[in-house]
C-alpha cells in the first residue's frame, strides 16, 4: 500500500473500533466524575471556613461546577470519538492488512511482503509475519516436505 493513499472508510473493523472508542470515553468521563466530584468536595470545604453566606457560595458553585461539567462532557465526548477514530484506526488498519495477507498465504497465493502504512502501529508485528511466513510465500516450504518425504522413502 502507498503510503500516501489514504482510507476511504474510517470504520474499518467496526466492532474493534467502537470497543476501543467505549473505552475511551469511558475512561474520559470517569475522569470528568472525579474531577467534578474532587471540586465539589473543595468548594464545600472552603464554604465552611467562610464565617457567613457560605450556602449561597455552595448553591452558586455547584451550578456553576454542574455547567462547566456538562459543557466539558458535551465538548470531550467528540473530541474523544474523533481522537477514538483516528486513533483505533491506526490499529484496525493494520490488523485488516494482516487478515487479508493471511488469507492469501491460506489459499495459497503467494503475497508480496505485508505492509503498511507508516503512521500504522504494530510494524514489529508486521515484519515478523513476514519473516515467518517467508517460506510459505515463496513455494519453499512445500520443497521442504517433499525432500523429507523423499528422504524418508
Amino acid at each position: 500500500m502507498k503510503n500516501k493513499q489514504r482510507r476511504s472508510h474510517k470504520f474499518i473493523q467496526p466492532a474493534l473500533q467502537w470497543n476501543l472508542m467505549k473505552q475511551l470515553v469511558l475512561l474520559s468521563a470517569i475522569g470528568l466524575i472525579l474531577q467534578f466530584g474532587l471540586f465539589v468536595l473543595t468548594l464545600t470545604q472552603l464554604s465552611d471556613r467562610l464565617p457567613r453566606d457560605s450556602a449561597t457560595l455552595l448553591d452558586e458553585s455547584y451550578s456553576a461546577l454542574m455547567r462547566v461539567f456538562l459543557f466539558s462532557l458535551f465538548v470531550l465526548l467528540p473530541i474523544m470519538v474523533l481522537v477514538g477514530v483516528r486513533v483505533t484506526h491506526r490499529i484496525a488498519g493494520p490488523m485488516r492488512r494482516f487478515t487479508g495477507f493471511l488469507e492469501a498465504v491460506e489459499r495459497g497465493e503467494g503475497p508480496s511482503d505485508c505492509t503498511i502504512r507508516k503512521a500504522d502501529l504494530l510494524h514489529d508485528f508486521c515484519a515478523l509475519l513476514n519473516r515467518v511466513t517467508e517460506p510459505m510465500r515463496r513455494g519453499e516450504a512445500g520443497d521442504h516436505e517433499s525432500s523429507e518425504e523423499r528422504d524418508a522413502a
